[in-house]
This record gives structure tokens, sequence and C-alpha cells, in this order.
């Protein structure tokens, strides 16, 4: 099985991409974190885990998921994708599982906040590139090849991640100012896509309880009015995978 978290697209995408090489099953942790689902999972079952890097860390959900996951006697790899590098993004997982593989690899940066989206045909350039490092990495899987494979760590990584991750962890999105403009209509996509269950539609508008945003930044790059923004969000554009079908 291939587990993800995903806010835009891009870890579903490489689940997909490597589940078409493997013959596994993809599935949104989301199932399991917010919905409730029991996680059920053959005896020997290689399990393979797709988790964005946030703040060269992981994000909240992954990390509470990696809490309770039981690995003994299979086979469990974890891919991580990123936007520049990993840092020591695999060592916060280490913190509560031992992975058989890592991988690293780096996709398209989503986080609008501070930087601007790329344009759409640098996307796709940059997708093309993923495609050749996924092919690589669905590869390894495949022929469940133990070792730390990230070649993504990028300089100084212990340090970024000591430095920087431990104030995702203390605030997260919760010194995060969302709003929604008067374009929201009211569809309710945000409401129901938020994998930590933050936002509640009231009187025509998204409120979130920012207490427990994962900052995955779904409900902002995927509202379909564009109406949903914090900071720099509107001058620096939105990212949803265009590869990926919600």
């Amino acid at each position: 099985m291939i587990l993800y978290f995903t806010g835009t697209g891009n870890a579903k995408y490489i689940a997909e991409k490597i589940a078409n090489v493997t013959g596994d099953e993809t599935k949104n942790i989301v199932a399991y974190t917010r919905d409730n689902e029991k996680f059920l999972q053959g005896d020997g079952e290689r399990l393979i885990l797709v988790s964005p890097v946030y703040y060269w860390g992981i994000p909240e959900s992954v990390k509470g998921f990696l809490k309770t996951l039981k690995t003994a006697g299979r086979y469990f790899a974890i891919v991580l994708e990123c936007g520049g590098s990993t840092g020591n993004a695999q060592g916060v997982c280490e913190r509560y599982v031992r992975p058989d593989a890592v991988f690293g690899v780096v996709a398209v940066d989503n986080f609008c906040p501070m930087f601007k989206i790329e344009s759409a045909e640098e996307t796709e350039k940059r997708l093309d590139a993923l495609d050749e490092k996924i092919a690589v990495i669905a590869d390894k899987i495949r022929n469940e090849e133990k070792g730390d494979f990230n070649a993504a760590k990028g300089s100084f990584y212990k340090l970024n991640t000591a430095l920087l991750y431990p104030i995702y962890e203390k605030f997260g999105g919760r010194k995060t100012k969302f709003s929604a403009s008067d374009d929201c209509v009211n569809c309710g996509l945000c409401e129901s896509i938020c994998p930590v269950s933050a936002i509640k539609i009231e009187n025509g508008k998204p409120v979130w309880t920012k207490e427990k945003c994962d900052m995955c930044l779904g409900c902002l790059s995927r509202c379909p009015k564009n109406a949903i923004s914090i900071k720099k969000s509107l001058k620096n554009g939105r990212y949803v995978n265009p590869r990926v079908k919600f």
C-alpha cells in the first residue's frame, strides 16, 4: 500500500506514479487521521509513505500517523517531496519509525505565501523532470531495495531542520491569518477537503480554527474562485498539480 498526505497534489501525484510501477493501492492518510477509518494491512505487505516537507520537517498529520504506525515484518519506505530540499525531514520521521528506505525528490514549490508560483510552462518542465526521478524511485521500491537514497537533503540539512522545524511544531498555522473575499460562493470545498477539520462554513464564509491548521494550503490553492488568501499569496499565485485529479 502507498499512503500519502497532500494539500495541492504533489504527494498524490508521486504516489500514483509509483503505484503504476509497483501495482500497489494508494490512499490518503486523511482516511485514518481525520475520518477515523481503521488502518488495516496484510501481514508482510509493503508500505510506502509519501509526505511533503514542511519547514524542513513533516506535517503534523503525518507525524501523528507515524506515532501509531507498526512496521515490523514488512518493507517500509518513506518518500519525501519538497520544493527545494528536504533538510533533515527523514530524521524527524525516524523519531517514530525506522524505514527500510528513504527517498527525497524535488517536485514543484507550492508555498505561495512566501514564493512566487512558477508559470504553467515551467511547472510542466519541472513535472517532466520529476517523472524521471519517480521512475528510479519506483523501481527501487518494486525491488524493495534498502538504504538512504535521499539526495535532496541540501546543505546544512540538520541545522536547517533544527532551526526552522521547531517553529512549525510550535505554531503551525496558528499564527496564519486566512481570509475569504467577497468572491467566495459558499461552495464548501475548503471545509470538505481540510485534512484536520479546521474549517467550518459560518454565515456563508469559511472560518478557520487556527489551532488545528496543518498549513497544507489546500483550501487556499484549490478554491475555485481564488477567494482565500494569506499574506502575499494574492500576488504570488496559487499552485495545484495540473496532472492530478482530486
